[in-house]
């Protein structure tokens, strides 16, 4: 979505900058679609300890898709380091359902995933993100 934003510079051969992150976006987008109808078409009936893990798998499912439809949504008006840093921490926190967490950890890796992101689109790509209430 974001990559109509990209400046609109041509690479040399009739390629503009922001032709590869839109292919590859697509292609991200029909596998994914491959493979959700792969695993509906060959879904089985769970029983037993699998059914109880099954609906654990499908409260996980929702809560991402809501949790990234939030992100996507507030990312605009909140900014990119607020709103990456509290999806990832939550994010991480559904992953590891039912494991021991450490929080501090977590919030850890949360801090250096964001910052590292941030560094190399602001200053490697020059892509800036949304600031929101920082900026």
């Amino acid at each position: 979505v974001y990559t109509v934003r990209l400046p609109k510079m041509n690479i040399g051969v009739g390629i503009y900058v922001h032709i590869v992150p839109m292919v590859v976006g697509c292609a991200i987008l029909a596998l994914s679609i491959l493979l959700l109808a792969r695993a509906i078409l060959s879904r089985t009936k769970p029983s037993g300890e699998t059914a109880e893990m099954s609906d654990q798998n499908r409260v996980s499912f929702y809560f991402t898709l809501v949790l990234f439809l939030l992100y996507a949504l507030l990312i605009e008006s909140v900014g990119f380091i607020i709103m990456t840093l509290l999806y990832l921490i939550i994010q991480i926190n559904l992953l590891s359902m039912g494991q021991k967490r450490r929080q501090l950890i977590i919030v850890g890796v949360s801090v250096i995933t964001t910052i590292v992101i941030y560094i190399l689109f602001d200053k490697v790509l020059t892509l800036f993100l949304p600031s929101g209430v920082l900026g």
